[in-house]
């Protein structure tokens, strides 16, 4: 079970589909009180919190996650909207599956013990992706 947030707050933000200006952060210190956000979710934001782990991640509106800066070794299954992924600055060894609505990611690739399966609709990917990994096509394109 995720712990408190010792570092920092645990952020939350929604906003309502409906185009009112209905944008709201909340801001909390345990992962119980994020949960109450399950729906309305867009954006969490845990950096530096030191995580050593995270849990289930039963969010199907998230569209972003940033947990940079933390103890993590690995993730939990991605939302399947997700657009960005923010885990750099963490000792990953493994990732799990990048949903293929993934655009962008930034990430410490050199502790992963396999090559992770970047998704098709990636656009930008940032840190040592080719240093561990070396140079593909897909990496190719989105260079340009």
């Amino acid at each position: 079970m995720l712990g408190p947030c010792v570092w920092s707050k645990i952020k939350v933000m929604t906003w309502s589909t409906a185009g009112t200006m209905s944008n709201q952060v909340y801001e909390y210190n345990n992962w119980d009180d994020v949960k109450k956000h399950r729906d309305d979710a867009k954006v969490i934001f845990c950096q530096s919190c030191k995580l050593k782990e995270f849990p289930e991640l039963d969010f199907p509106n998230l569209l972003e996650l940033s947990c940079s800066g933390n103890l993590l070794t690995k993730l939990p299954k991605l939302p399947p909207k997700l657009k960005e992924l923010y885990c750099c600055m963490n000792p990953l060894t493994e990732l799990p599956e990048l949903p293929d609505s993934l655009e962008l990611i930034t990430c410490d690739f050199k502790n992963l013990t396999k090559k992770p399966i970047l998704p098709k609709n990636l656009k930008k990917i940032y840190w040592d992706y080719e240093k561990y990994f070396g140079n593909n096509e897909k990496i190719e394109n989105l260079k340009s």
